[in-house]
């Protein structure tokens, strides 16, 4: 089998844009000017009406006031931090994703997650936060189902199979299953293979 890869951009461009894209911790590690040029790209790979996901790193979330307590972490920008292992960590409040995403996209769903983790052993109670986004491209509906409304209609009923009875014998072989060129060999009880 041979494989081919592509550019995403070629790979949209084939399907008139793609339905869904999400972004789970990823801005946080980008400084402002390339998380916005992310979000454009974003944008620009989605079709109207496509869903953008994002969840990221809170402001008040814990490993932020951890940072805080070390200042030779901090970056030029008031909300950045350098982690130990060298990678930046950015902490965003509910304005700083409107104006992330206010240009392109229509917020559908926003807010804050909040989770107190405790850990038993060290008797800590870690309280994390983060943000969570659904967004819509602007341009057009959304694709999917919003507020419990369905945006794409069926053409037909959906068809529904008949359960699988576990008591009923399986069915027979399809014809030609006995040829070994297509079958791998197996320790017994196959099908299609004669060992069994």
């Amino acid at each position: 089998m041979a494989w081919r890869s592509a550019k995403v951009h070629d790979f949209h461009a084939g399907i008139g844009g793609l339905h869904a894209i999400t972004l789970i911790f990823a801005l946080s590690a980008l400084e402002r000017a390339p998380a916005a040029r992310c979000v454009a790209r974003c944008a620009r790979l989605l079709r109207p009406g496509g869903l953008l996901f994002v969840r990221d790193y809170a402001a008040g979330d814990l490993a932020q006031k951890r940072l805080e307590a070390k200042p030779n972490r901090r970056t030029a920008e008031e909300d950045g931090f350098v982690r130990g292992e060298g990678t930046l960590a950015r902490y965003f409040s509910r304005a700083d994703f409107d104006a992330l995403f206010d240009a392109d996209f229509e917020a559908l769903a926003v807010g804050f997650v909040e989770r107190d983790i405790t850990n038993r052993k060290q008797k800590v109670t870690m309280e994390r936060r983060w943000i969570q986004g659904k967004y819509v491209r602007r341009g057009a509906p959304p694709l999917f189902s919003v507020g419990g409304r369905a945006n794409v209609v069926e053409a037909a009923p959906a068809v529904r199979r008949p359960p699988i009875d576990a008591a009923a014998p399986p069915p027979p072989p399809p014809a030609g299953s006995a040829d070994r060129a297509h079958h791998r060999p197996c320790a017994g009880g196959c099908l299609g293979c004669a060992q069994s």
